[in-house]
């Protein structure tokens, strides 16, 4: 097996940048891993380059690559509004 494919099976965590071309960091040992976002669909999808070299391209995200949600530049919002609950007035007279 080449070295490169073993990359894709190693177990990776990854956190998701703001940047909009290496849009997610992990870490693997000592080595600080990127995923760049290619011009598809004339390009692989993906890019993995292991200490900012190139390393492998690939176009289904490994199955033992976890993404995690903290780090994520998109903010989902919401918002709950409780409405206070009138009490009927009484009325005498």
């Amino acid at each position: 097996m080449p070295a490169s494919e073993s990359y894709l099976r190693m177990n990776v965590e990854w956190s998701r940048t703001a940047d909009a071309v290496e849009q997610w960091r992990g870490r693997h040992g000592q080595d600080d891993w990127a995923v760049r976002v290619n011009d598809f669909p004339d390009e692989p999808l993906y890019t993995l380059l292991i200490n900012g070299k190139e390393v492998e391209t690939f176009d289904n995200w490994p199955a033992a690559w976890t993404k995690l949600s903290q780090g994520s530049p998109f903010k989902i919002v919401r918002k709950v509004v409780f409405k206070k609950k009138r009490t009927p007035e009484i009325k005498h007279g």
